[in-house]
């Protein structure tokens, strides 16, 4: 059971890792591989929450 926990870590902080880099707006990606899974997460979250943001100035604009 813990090497699958270990395992579902790792894939969930790799997905986190590449959606992080598809945003383009980090600069240094090299530091999220030292970053934990609940790092990713918030960093994840903060991400969409400023996309949802700007989308909604931009409906509030036209």
């Amino acid at each position: 059971m813990a090497n699958f926990l270990r395992k579902a870590v790792k894939q969930k902080k790799e997905y986190l890792i590449r959606q992080l880099a598809k945003s383009g707006r980090l600069d240094n990606l090299k530091d999220l591989s030292s970053y934990t899974l609940s790092d990713l997460e918030k960093e994840h979250r903060k991400l969409h929450e400023s996309d949802a943001d700007r989308q909604r100035d931009h409906k509030h604009q036209l």
